[in-house]
């Protein structure tokens, strides 16, 4: 009986775990994480980059959603962004201050999956490590991350494509570009902590 009422107990309290976690993190948007590793080339040679962003993608575009298509999406916006150079350069640039309005588009893979964000260039953010002093922008197309660089904070950053100018870009190749993940929302959690807390309780009970 005690076990019975027990176990009506836990079921309770977990429903209600995971209605009020639903109530909280569920609705409105969802969060995801993308992650790239690609090569550096170009003029700083010997300098490998890798990198994270996360942002949110409003419900009201995912409904929109369309096989291999990039869409418009207000609302969508790009929370952190962040490089960590290794090889030439041991560092890590933080372009979160250069996010707002940075998603122009949302881009979906052929199963209508999120698959990458459209951007305007993000940036610029200095490097103190590497020996030039390098400025840095990102850009984002699709699942394509490309990575420019350019020697002063007032140069446009499309002087990485003028052969000459002192700037250059480094970009991921096609098939290896970024991986984007969905972050779990917090019910998801609430639901699996109860789930673990009640198998752990009906083995505990059953030992005795």
């Amino acid at each position: 009986m005690l076990n019975s009422r027990f176990r009506k107990t836990f079921a309770g309290l977990a429903v209600s775990l995971a209605a009020a976690f639903g109530s909280v993190g569920s609705a409105q948007a969802a969060v995801y994480h993308g992650v790239f590793d690609p090569d550096f080339g170009g003029a700083l040679t010997g300098l490998d980059w890798s990198g994270s962003i996360l942002f949110s993608v409003p419900d009201s575009c995912l409904a929109s959603a369309a096989a291999n298509a990039t869409i418009g999406c207000p609302g969508a916006t790009l929370t952190s962004a962040s490089v960590t150079f290794t090889g030439l350069g041991n560092e890590t640039l933080d372009f979160s201050n250069d996010l707002l309005g940075a998603i122009l588009g949302i881009t979906f893979d052929s199963n209508s999956q999120v698959s990458g964000i459209n951007t305007s260039f993000i940036g610029a953010v200095l490097s103190t490590t590497l020996p030039t002093n390098e400025f840095f922008n990102l850009l984002f197309n699709g699942s394509t991350v490309l990575l420019s660089y350019m020697p002063g904070a007032n140069d446009s950053p499309g002087c990485a494509f003028l052969p000459g100018s002192g700037c250059g870009f480094s970009t991921t190749l096609p098939g290896h570009g970024m991986t984007v993940t969905l972050v779990p929302e917090p019910s998801t959690y609430a639901l699996l902590l109860a789930g673990l807390g009640a198998v752990a309780f009906v083995t505990g009970r059953r030992r005795r």
